[in-house]
């Protein structure tokens, strides 16, 4: 005799609350990403994440507070995917050179493209530029904490690993903006040795 079958379980409203403040992160990432800052309304966010327009103001007070919170989602995943990584790198025969090459890759990903829309714009938006100051913050010092745990600057001297790194980082950013507009594929590849050689030879300050 067949069984009747059960009952779908009903979220609760927090679980309906979280799942949509979740879908409207992921589509106003998706959006920065496709469509630039700028275009990134609180119309074309909400029909993303299908949602009502309202629906965003009933989880956020502005279109800047979801914001806010996206930069720090992007933040989380990013140092997720490096943490992730950590053991791969560590095996490798020279790490500090496979670690620079994740490095530049990890910036020239999606997610990072939304870092640098949200930061061209922060550069003449002061609401915007302190409202993702603590999730820069968090990113470059989660990734000096990895960095330091991995051991892929340990023939670095200790003083001078913080400058080498965000060098490196701001090398490979600066790279992947410009190449957004101006690809240079045939240096690419050779921008993780020189990399190398001058984290290396980083001067102890």
């Amino acid at each position: 005799m067949p069984q009747p079958s059960a009952r779908p379980t009903r979220r609760t409203q927090r679980e309906r609350r979280e799942a949509s403040i979740e879908k409207l992160v992921d589509a106003a990432i998706e959006t920065i990403q496709e469509d630039g800052y700028y275009r990134t309304t609180v119309a074309a966010i909400s029909e993303r994440a299908g949602l009502s327009g309202g629906g965003l103001f009933r989880h956020f007070d502005s279109r800047l507070a979801l914001i806010s919170r996206v930069a720090e989602e992007v933040s989380d995943r990013i140092l997720d995917a490096y943490a992730a990584s950590k053991d791969h790198l560590r095996a490798q025969p020279a790490p500090l050179r496979a670690g620079l090459g994740f490095l530049a890759q990890a910036v020239a990903s999606p997610l990072v493209a939304v870092w640098h829309e949200l930061m061209v714009a922060a550069r003449t938006d002061e609401e915007l530029r302190e409202l993702i100051a603590p999730a820069i913050a968090k990113f470059y010092e989660g990734i000096l904490e990895h960095t330091r745990a991995n051991g892929l600057l340990d023939d670095v001297p200790e003083e001078s690993r913080e400058l080498a790194l965000f060098s490196m980082v701001h090398m490979f950013s600066g790279a992947a903006l410009t190449g957004s507009v101006y690809p240079r594929p045939d240096l690419d590849d050779k921008r993780i040795p020189l990399a190398e050689y001058y984290t290396l030879h980083t001067p102890i300050l």
